[in-house]
């Protein structure tokens, strides 16, 4: 589902904690780097926040459409338990920064789950949508235009890199032994 920053708001402002009830933490303020960072997007450049933010994991017991099936109407028993801190900034920008929110949208994976198996699906769902590998800097820097010149630059004299994302494996025995290689560090 895709939602407007302005319904978002709206629903925070309803229901405000109530909607992180399962989420693993509650609003953290404008006071890390990454709600500050939501915050700036939000106020300086809101038409890609839909392609920078994770978005919204959201449970709900029953969805209610539109007549043609098309918009959301209703949630019932809605809880936020991945993306509260995205939802909070949405709302804290439209309530303190005066934003409208204009060309804000948000993403959410939207699970329905009927209340027979709600106290345990739900916690779950939480959990794992909270977990992730840690992405490391030299992570986000593997894909640079200058490491990908370097890598084809390795590829061509048939040597190989563990500085690539931790694309190889670690050893010159390994790499010897089975991919006849010789290993650049």
């Amino acid at each position: 589902a895709v939602f407007p920053g302005e319904a978002i708001a709206e629903c925070y402002e309803a229901y405000r904690e109530k909607l992180l009830e399962q989420n693993v933490r509650v609003y953290l303020q404008n006071k890390g780097k990454v709600n500050k960072g939501m915050r700036d997007t939000l106020l300086h450049n809101p038409f890609v926040f839909f392609v920078y933010n994770n978005g919204l994991a959201i449970t709900a017991d029953n969805l209610v459409l539109n007549e043609d099936g098309t918009r959301i109407q209703a949630l019932h028993n809605m809880q936020v338990v991945n993306g509260g801190q995205t939802m909070a900034s949405i709302h804290n920008s439209w309530l303190n920064d005066g934003n409208h929110l204009k060309g804000v949208s948000v993403q959410a994976k939207l699970t329905i789950v009927s209340k027979a198996i709600e106290s345990s699906l739900v916690p779950d769902i939480s959990r794992y949508s909270n977990t992730q590998n840690a992405v490391k800097a030299t992570d986000l820097d593997s894909n640079a235009n200058v490491q990908r010149w370097y890598e084809g630059k390795l590829y061509a004299g048939n040597y190989s890199s563990t500085t690539l994302n931790e694309m190889y494996v670690e050893t010159n025995e390994y790499i010897q032994k089975n991919i006849g290689r010789k290993e650049v560090m």
